[in-house]
């Protein structure tokens, strides 16, 4: 078992105690099915997961809109079929799943792999995924969906964020966004957690 005290999610993460006390568990659960136990895999998570969220401010994205979210609706990629739909499947969860293919296939993937767990069909109802303990799964899904475990064991935080904010390895060193925030928390997470008794391999 994956344990995140409350403590923890404010070193983390950056958020006040009293959202580090709605989040813990959620974060722990996630961490725990998710196979995220070690120094890094858990301090790196959080780290993103802080930035992402605002320090845990926001479970849904932030909309202006911008000229970027004014295209969701026919950008390529994100499955969505109708008018409106890019606000409607705008970006949810501490990684900020967007558009009506990824609702559904998130859906798909949680279902099957959690049969028994009463997984919301998230393109139907996507505000269910706003929802802390969906924040986290799906964050712990995405992290474990494009293989990021190889990039924390092996110290490469760069890679990490690129993958969560670009969704792709870059060469290029710090390019994604925020990435001084990013490092700012998994600076601060690490000495907490190898304190808390986290280990720094896989299982110790």
């Amino acid at each position: 078992m994956t344990t995140i005290t409350p403590e923890l999610m404010v070193i983390c993460t950056g958020c006040t105690p009293a959202r580090a006390e709605l989040a813990a568990t959620s974060a722990s659960e996630a961490c725990t099915i998710y196979n995220l136990d070690t120094v890094a895999r858990v301090g790196m998570f959080l780290a993103n997961v802080g930035h992402e969220t605002g320090n845990l401010r926001y479970n849904t994205e932030l909309w202006g809109p911008s000229d970027a979210q004014l295209s969701y609706d026919t950008r390529p990629g994100l499955g969505n079929l109708y008018l409106g739909d890019g606000y409607k499947y705008r970006g949810r969860g501490w990684f900020q799943t967007t558009g009506r293919g990824n609702y559904v296939a998130l859906t798909e993937r949680l279902r099957r792999r959690w049969p028994h767990m009463e997984v919301p069909d998230f393109a139907a109802t996507p505000d269910a995924l706003a929802r802390t303990e969906w924040c986290a799964l799906s964050a712990a899904d995405y992290w474990e969906m494009v293989g990021i475990n190889r990039y924390a064991d092996s110290g490469d935080f760069d890679g990490v964020c690129d993958l969560i904010n670009r969704g792709r390895k870059t060469p290029r060193y710090g390019d994604s966004n925020g990435f001084v925030n990013r490092d700012k928390l998994w600076k601060a997470a690490r000495p907490a957690l190898l304190l808390a008794g986290f280990g720094e391999s896989h299982g110790s």
